[in-house]
């Protein structure tokens, strides 16, 4: 696991499996990331 990120959730979740927040959506350089912004603190 060389980024150290495991995935939680697909494309499809609403919510995260962990903390039960939204799931939010970004589109970064052309692709889409999905990540919960409780659970996936930048820091």
């Amino acid at each position: 696991n060389l980024g150290k990120y495991v995935r939680l959730m697909g494309k499809n979740t609403n919510e995260c499996k962990l903390c039960g927040n939204k799931i939010l959506k970004e589109n970064i350089l052309g692709s889409s990331s999905y990540f919960c912004p409780v659970c996936q603190k930048y820091d």
